[in-house]
């Protein structure tokens, strides 16, 4: 009995405290709905504002009784929204968000009532009685200790600007932008989202009273309604949730709106001062220093002053830089014109706003007189980048002229097919590949550190925005330069917080900016690729616990990755259709006229010093020179052939025609008996000879490319002529297809021996020596292929004439590798004759002529099947001989009359 009586006492005791403590929270600190009964006493509501005209609404919502009021229930919507996210990880961080909201050196500290950071513990309408009951010593401990500040999450005048954009749109907004619709619609909104969570605290959630606000009396809960409609089928946390999110896209656009209107403001603020800076520079130029000069100097000085305070809270340090750097440049002109003699600038002129240059056209408006810089304009600072680029656009050019069928999109982007066949090249790309990843790696583990290193990520955003704006046009470039902040990004990034969201959302803007620019027939493609982008961030956004900061390092490089190489590959395309749009004028007459003034600017060739170049083309002047000592056994040799030929043609056979036979070191006599064919059986007679000019430059110069490829020094920029600098990788294959003729001849020698040593003769021969050009001609393809190799391919390829002999690869590969000796007299006699086809089928082209006397040549040493491989390579030495002569023509005339 005694334990039930001090029990009741204990619950008596206890209900009186608890009493107590609710009526001390009423008078204090205040309920929830209390907070918002005074929110709507204000009277501001989506109806009501639609009716009051701009000056009252704004008076409204500027009132002190409006601020206290919402700033209040804000701050307790924050409380109660914290509480029921803390078991939420998914919150939105917006802290980046709200620091922009904040002046630039005040964002430690605001006034009591307007700023947007307060302390943690500090209550909405906190009683300032109890303020002045702490003692001294509580405040000097306090002192002591700063509090730990943390800012508002949803800032009063904020969310009140929300009403202003519904009611008046046409006085907040001064343009109607994708800015402002994309803040009108935020707006609209967040405004019904909280005004059914008013709904809520004052008419409760439906169909139960048990979550219902506290409060001590229940007939309060029926005043102040803002509409007569339920409050909806949401509970109070749902719709908390709602509202933050509409609250968080709200603030977004609402920074985005800001920071583009602070800049224009920044802007004007620094017209204005260079305005006054030039007016008192008008006026106090050249004027002795009186009281009305000092006057204006000072008056113009505290109006910068004041202008530099403003510029200082709008946009921080960096906009007082901005007005440092305009000030100097307005100083600098009027010192300029104040030494040239012009008149001063005027102050009042309107100074356009920094835009960021478009492309520039690649096609000149004269586009038959296309000088160098003209034709590829690229900006540079540095002459040595521009000559430079200047090299690239030769380069291009040139390979437009060589190869008709080239382009630009097939040798980037599908380079890596061609590269399969190339060992060098593929070795290049995997070289190029491995490079990348490691880039890539250093990327992620840099944002794996503790404390992690963003600046690289930060560059590399900065990067994907430069390369955008770069290339999207003019009326794109703000949206671009305000949707990819670099500076919030930053701040997210740096913030500790892993917003997927946000960084999902710059993928998606940034990968639809290129899906736009780029070609139709790729966005197949970068779709599919970027939905499997997608599926593996989520993944990896899905990964908890330790491995948040590692998961979020990796989303970050595989996504900007990503974006990067899709605007590679625009830029690419890009390329390659403003090409192709110039070949049908660089393969004519302005592509030669553009290499000839890109050569001459390169060697500093005037017109006037065209009659004495040879300092400046010593190694033309000296490969020319040479060329002219073997002119006239070549005139002898192949007009002699021609004659020849041409005797034979018309049915006259003399013993001086073509020579029948050739001895040969190896053993075996090449014999041209009835069964082998004449030079005429497969051609048609021409109706004249082709007429050679052998004093020509022309002529010197098709012989001098013979020459260089058949060289025994491998071909590299510094032992060719000038004239062929940009054609190196041209004479480089044309060289090694040159040995490759010379192994091919070789071989098929030591062939023809064995076989005649077995007694082949006529169509038997002839097809055995067809076959082993054959074999000889695939192992041939291998760069890397070694003389053993090709020892055992002939030496199989004799076993098949007589399978009882035993095998001689390594007789074989002896034989050839003394054959193939420079001064080995098989050797040379196999060169000669090479480089004898190789001259007539240059000078005399692929015609009847020409193929008749490179078949007559090659049949001295039964290499007759080798035929195509002379005039294909024949055929590209013509060519790019016919194309150095248009380009270089004026030079090599000069050189070759100094020679005479």
């Amino acid at each position: 009995m005694i334990h039930c009586i001090l029990f009741q006492h204990s619950l008596y005791v206890l209900g009186v405290c608890e009493f107590r403590c609710w009526r001390q929270f009423r008078r204090s600190r205040r309920t929830t709905l209390m907070l918002t009964q005074d929110f709507v006493a204000c009277n501001i509501s989506q109806k009501t504002i639609q009716s009051l005209p701009f000056e009252e609404l704004a008076g409204r919502i500027t009132s002190a009784t409006t601020l206290r009021s919402v700033k209040s229930l804000l701050a307790r919507i924050e409380s109660r929204f914290k509480l029921s996210s803390a078991s939420n990880s998914n919150v939105a961080n917006i802290d980046h968000l709200l620091k922009r909201l904040a002046p630039p050196r005040r964002r430690g500290a605001t006034r009591s009532g307007q700023g947007m950071i307060r302390s943690p513990g500090s209550g909405a309408g906190k009683d300032t009685g109890e303020m002045h009951r702490n003692s001294p010593t509580r405040k000097a401990a306090s002192s002591q200790k700063p509090e730990v500040k943390e800012m508002e999450r949803y800032p009063a005048r904020v969310f009140l600007c929300a009403y202003m954009i519904i009611g008046h749109p046409e006085a907040v907004f001064s343009s109607r932008g994708e800015r402002e619709v994309a803040l009108s619609e935020a707006a609209q909104k967040l405004v019904p989202e909280f005004e059914k969570l008013i709904t809520i605290i004052i008419d409760g959630p439906p169909s139960t009273s048990l979550t219902r606000p506290s409060s001590p009396s229940s007939d309060d809960q029926k005043k102040g309604s803002l509409s007569g409609e339920g409050s909806g089928s949401k509970p109070f946390s749902a719709q908390l949730a709602d509202f933050d999110a509409a609250w968080c896209s709200y603030l977004y656009h609402f920074v985005a709106w800001k920071v583009e209107d602070a800049h224009l403001l920044e802007e004007d603020l620094i017209r204005v001062a260079c305005q006054l800076e030039l007016s008192m520079l008008q006026k106090c130029n050249g004027v002795d220093a009186t009281h009305d000069s000092k006057a204006i100097q000072k008056q113009v000085l505290e109006d910068q002053k004041l202008l530099r305070e403003r510029i200082l809270r709008l946009t921080g340090t960096e906009g007082v830089s901005k007005l440092e750097n305009a000030l100097v440049d307005a100083r600098n002109q009027c010192v300029e014109a104040w030494e040239k003699g012009n008149p001063l600038p005027s102050p009042f002129a309107s100074p356009q706003r920094a835009k960021i240059s478009a492309p520039t056209s690649l096609v000149s408006s004269d586009q038959f007189s296309l000088e160098p810089k003209e034709l590829f304009p690229r900006e540079s600072s540095i002459s040595t980048e521009d000559e430079k680029k200047s090299l690239d656009n030769e380069r291009l050019v040139n390979e437009m002229l060589h190869e008709p069928i080239w382009n630009l999109a097939s040798a980037v982007i599908h380079g890596e097919k061609k590269s399969e066949q190339d060992t060098f090249s593929k070795l290049q790309a995997q070289v190029k590949q491995i490079m990348e990843d490691a880039f890539w790696d250093g990327v992620v583990e840099g944002l794996e550190k503790d404390p992690p290193d963003y600046k690289r990520i930060v560059g590399l955003m900065e990067e994907l925005k430069g390369e955008l704006v770069s290339i999207a046009p003019d009326a794109w470039k703000q949206e671009l330069n305000e949707s990819l902040d670099v500076e919030i990004f930053s701040q997210v990034v740096s913030s500790g917080n892993y917003d997927y969201d946000y960084f999902h959302k710059l993928l998606d803007y940034a990968l639809s900016i290129v899906l736009k620019l780029g070609a139709p027939a790729r966005d197949e493609d970068a779709k599919l690729s970027y939905q499997a982008l997608v599926k593996e961030l989520f993944q990896i956004s899905s990964e908890q616990g330790d491995k948040n900061q590692k998961s979020f390092a990796l989303a970050l490089v595989k996504g900007l990755r990503f974006v990067l190489e899709q605007v590679q590959v625009l830029k690419a395309d890009i390329s390659a259709a403003r090409i192709q749009a110039l070949k049908p004028i660089l393969q004519g007459s302005a592509g030669f006229d553009y290499l000839q003034k890109a050569f001459s600017k390169r060697y500093s060739l005037s017109e006037d010093s065209r009659e004495n170049c040879r300092g400046q083309l010593l190694r033309t002047s000296q490969w020319l020179a040479e060329v002219d000592l073997v002119v006239a056994q070549s005139k002898e040799d192949i007009e002699a052939s021609r004659t020849a030929f041409w005797a034979t043609a018309s049915g006259n056979r003399s013993a001086s025609g073509l020579p029948p036979t050739l001895s040969m070191r190896t053993g075996g006599r090449v014999i041209a008996g009835p069964s082998s064919s004449t030079p005429m059986d497969s051609f048609r007679k021409p109706e004249e000879p082709c007429v050679l000019k052998w004093d020509s430059f022309e002529t010197r110069v098709k012989l001098g490319l013979v020459k260089i490829i058949s060289g025994i020094q491998p071909v590299t920029e510094d032992n060719i002529p000038e004239t062929f600098n940009l054609n190196v990788h041209r004479l480089r294959k044309a060289q090694n297809e040159y040995q490759r003729l010379v192994i091919l001849v070789t071989g098929l020698l030591l062939l023809r021996q064995n076989a005649v040593g077995k007694g082949l003769t006529g169509e038997s021969l002839d097809e055995f020596l067809k076959m082993g050009k054959d074999r000889l001609d695939v192992i041939l393809e291998d760069p890397m292929v070694s003389i053993s190799k090709i020892g055992e391919t002939l030496s199989e390829l004799t076993l098949s004439l007589d399978p009882s002999m035993e095998s001689n690869g390594e007789l074989m590969s002896r034989v050839l590798s003394r054959s193939l000796s420079p001064d080995d007299a098989v050797f040379k006699k196999v060169s000669s004759v090479v480089q004898s086809a190789l001259k007539a089928s240059v000078l005399l082209g692929s015609a009847v002529e020409g193929s008749a006397l490179v078949m007559a040549v090659l049949q001295r040493v039964g290499a007759k099947h080798l035929e195509g491989l002379i005039v294909n390579l024949g055929s590209s030495l013509e060519r790019l001989a016919n194309i150095s002569c248009l380009v270089h023509g004026p030079w090599y005339a000069s050189l070759v009359n100094c020679l005479t």
